[in-house]
């Protein structure tokens, strides 16, 4: 198993938005299997999202996310609307928005990525993905990776 750790100051919060218990736990297994040991926020809806980034903004650079996992079918605001609101932050230019969705169709992956998507993956991903994914989030060119479909 990789090892992806650094020391627990340094580490930023991946924040996952997930409303599905379920998902949230076999998400988070993987995370544990590929070495990940950032802690993981989760909220349930896009609209504690966007509070959620909103308090992480303010708190400078240092609080951002590492890492943002979004699915679409979220109650209220959904994951094309947090979409859409990441991309008309300014200080989240650099934080990694992934899609993790059940659905594949191709109009809500090309929508996804049109929006700003850095990657859209199928629920659930393997280790060789998140480990991927992790590497990517950490480069100084994420804004530009795609991972994924």
């Amino acid at each position: 198993m990789p090892s992806h750790s650094a020391s627990p100051s340094a580490l930023r919060p991946i924040l996952h938005i997930e409303d599905d218990a379920d998902a949230v736990l076999l998400t988070h297994r993987v995370f544990h299997k590929a070495g990940v040991s950032h802690p993981i926020d989760v909220v349930s809806d896009g609209k504690s999202a966007m509070e959620y980034l909103t308090a992480r903004i303010a708190g400078g650079a240092a609080r951002l996310p590492l890492l943002i996992l979004i699915d679409l079918d979220l109650p209220g605001k959904n994951g094309f609307d947090v979409l859409e609101w990441i991309a008309r932050q300014p200080a989240l230019k650099n934080v990694m928005g992934v899609v993790l969705s059940a659905s594949l169709d191709p109009q809500n992956v090309n929508r996804a990525f049109a929006l700003g998507a850095a990657g859209y993956l199928a629920k659930y991903p393997s280790v060789a993905e998140v480990s991927a994914l992790y590497l990517a989030a950490q480069s100084p060119e994420k804004g530009k990776k795609a991972v994924g479909v």
